[in-house]
């Protein structure tokens, strides 16, 4: 007790200093006469002193004091006004006297918004507080609105995330529509994209976009129809700006709306404003999907000639080839296109596979008789065994590709037949048209 009475003797003899430095004496903030303005003065150092030191109970009834007599004195009243009440609503287990203390707590930051403005920033922390210490989510809802309203892109991490978490639990509950929902989020993604255009490495705000992606995908499912009206409403002069049709791409795949004639119109129309391999690509794989191939084929040649990097180029020439080989029976095609991927990977044995594999399913139409047609496999297991040769990943399969294929070769009675014996060179015919070896 000795102890204590000197600490408080020790803040007294600190209040007063305090106190006559300032000359509240002389400030009408502090009150209407020079009496009122010591008070204040002396109950604000108290609040002062004792939440420096984070002893809150005993700076409750100055804070009282100030808050009620002197309110414009200073605008540490409502930083410590805020801190105060969130110290009492930890302490209190009774839901009624919790929510009397919230509401003191909403009534401190409408007070610091009327007197000193920062009302985007106030309302967002004030939001947050209410999620903290109360199940309010209207309330919490209309305050981030107001918040990110006011901020845009200025508006500080915890508040966007809230913003996106309560937006899905709005529409979960039906206290908003799918509209208002997608336009949040559409905020959201406008604002981070703002922010990223000025820092593009920030660790924290790429992770604040990974966790608002995360929040999206988990949330609550929006019609396709919906997403259809809300993209066509806001298509118009940002159809051609890249990041609204990426975004809207995103948001129509996370919702499986890629039936939708809009996911194709944004698909299409991002391919002809995004100068990138990506777009194309995407658009390629689209078609493919939808067994639009001749339009696969040329949104991959859109990729190939937008892309730089070999190894990407050599990965969308081996897939036009592929559906250029198995699904358009353009053989000669294919094949070129998969010797490009091979050229510019030569380390990569698939393009070797899938012509291998062209030719013997060819082997019926590239000969006038059984032995033209079984010398296919001669040219097909050529290829796989280069494409074991230059690829060791793919000698399994190779194998077993040159075991299954080789059971077709012509017999030597066959090839003796036809004038052949083993070790000479064969011309294959039809499209094919290559020279390979005779073995049995």
């Amino acid at each position: 007790m000795h102890l204590r009475r000197l600490f408080l003797v020790f803040l007294f003899v600190l209040s007063v200093q305090q106190i006559f430095s300032q000359q509240p004496w002389l400030n009408p903030r502090y009150g209407s006469d020079s009496v009122s303005r010591m008070r204040c003065a002396s109950n604000l150092s108290n609040v002062d002193q004792f939440v420096k030191i984070n002893v809150i109970d005993y700076a409750v009834e100055s804070w009282k004091y100030v808050f009620e007599n002197c309110p414009q004195a200073s605008k540490n009243i409502y930083i410590y006004g805020v801190r105060i009440f969130k110290y009492l609503l930890e302490k209190t287990t009774d839901e009624n006297d919790k929510n009397r203390k919230l509401d003191s707590l909403m009534l401190v930051y409408e007070r610091r918004i009327q007197l000193y403005g920062e009302e985007g920033m106030v309302r967002g922390r004030e939001a947050l507080d209410v999620l903290k210490y109360s199940n309010r989510i209207d309330t919490a809802y209309r305050l981030l609105s107001r918040s990110i309203v006011l901020m845009k892109e200025q508006s500080e991490d915890p508040v966007v995330l809230a913003y996106a978490q309560v937006s899905g639990q709005m529409l979960k509950e039906g206290k908003i529509s799918e509209e208002t929902y997608m336009s949040n989020f559409e905020t959201i993604t406008d604002l981070l994209n703002k922010r990223l255009d000025s820092n593009p490495t920030d660790e924290k705000l790429l992770n604040l976009q990974e966790s608002i992606i995360q929040i999206f995908q988990a949330g609550p499912q929006v019609s396709c129809e919906s997403l259809a009206a809300y993209y066509t409403k806001k298509a118009g002069t940002n159809e051609n700006k890249p990041d609204f049709l990426r975004n809207a791409i995103s948001v129509l795949e996370k919702n499986r709306c890629t039936q939708s004639p809009v996911y194709e119109r944004f698909l299409k129309k991002l391919s002809e404003t995004d100068t990138g391999s990506a777009s194309a690509y995407q658009l390629a794989r689209y078609y493919t999907g939808k067994e639009k191939f001749e339009d696969a084929v040329t949104a991959y040649q859109k990729a190939i000639e937008a892309e730089k990097n070999d190894a990407l180029k050599a990965r969308y020439y081996y897939q036009m080839a592929l559906i250029e080989g198995s699904r358009l029976n353009q053989f000669k095609s294919a094949r070129e296109h998969a010797l490009k991927a091979a050229e510019l990977m030569p380390q990569w044995g698939e393009p070797y596979i899938l012509i291998g594999n062209l030719y013997a399913g060819s082997s019926k139409e590239c000969g006038s008789n059984e032995f033209e047609q079984k010398a296919v496999f001669w040219a097909a297991v050529d290829k796989f065994i280069q494409a074991s040769q230059v690829d060791p990943g793919l000698s399994e399969q190779a194998k077993k590709l040159i075991i299954d294929y080789s059971k077709y070769f012509p017999n030597k009675e066959a090839a003796f037949f036809n004038g052949y014996t083993e070790g000479q060179t064969y011309q294959v015919g039809c499209w094919i048209n290559e020279a390979t070896r005779v073995r049995f």
